[in-house]
């Protein structure tokens, strides 16, 4: 797994979790798909298998956060081949390693990238920032040719898009530059 991070912008790797800053957006490529059903299964890259353990994964983690957190705090995992990437925020940097600690022991988990904040929840507002983020860079993995956007999941945190997917250094650098070009991200992120 490789992790790339700078300070004026961090690049997000497929097959690895990274983070990038987007123009004031920070990005990173994990690993995922878009689609439910039948069309999930063949436009996903991931075999049945491993799809089902990033889901037993999620599940997993959204116990632990229930179970250790008790309400405290905003915090998503995502999981792509078996790599867990923790977001959100936390009010305090125990609560932040208690929540990677608990991650990685989840049955399955190969890595974790943390990505926890230690400070106030996000507002509705800025949640609702990150939804349409997320909506214009998916529209612009979509429309990017030589990026295959039903294998990629973009997720946003407090304006940064995570890209997630395991692709080719051609197609991984399609979709970063696709993702650093969406006006959502300049217009948007702080």
């Amino acid at each position: 797994m490789k992790f790339f991070r700078t300070r004026g912008a961090a690049l997000a790797l497929a097959s690895a979790l990274a983070a990038a800053l987007l123009t004031g957006c920070a990005a990173a490529v994990v690993g995922g798909a878009v689609g439910t059903g039948a069309l999930l299964m063949t436009a996903d890259r991931r075999s049945a298998e491993t799809q089902d353990a990033d889901q037993a994964i999620e599940a997993g983690a959204r116990e632990v956060v229930a179970q250790a957190l008790a309400g405290r705090g905003h915090v998503n995992v995502a999981s792509y081949y078996r790599k867990a990437l923790i977001t959100g925020e936390v009010p305090s940097v125990q609560d932040r390693q208690l929540m990677e600690t608990r991650v990685r022991a989840l049955p399955g988990v190969q890595g974790v990238v943390n990505e926890l904040a230690v400070m106030p929840e996000s507002s509705a507002f800025q949640r609702s920032n990150d939804a349409f983020i997320t909506s214009k860079v998916r529209g612009r993995l979509v429309g990017t040719n030589g990026v295959p956007s039903a294998s990629i999941t973009v997720l946003t945190e407090r304006g940064t898009p995570y890209l997630m997917g395991r692709l080719p250094a051609t197609e991984m650098a399609l979709a970063t530059d696709a993702a650093r070009q969406t006006e959502a991200c300049s217009a948007w992120c702080a």
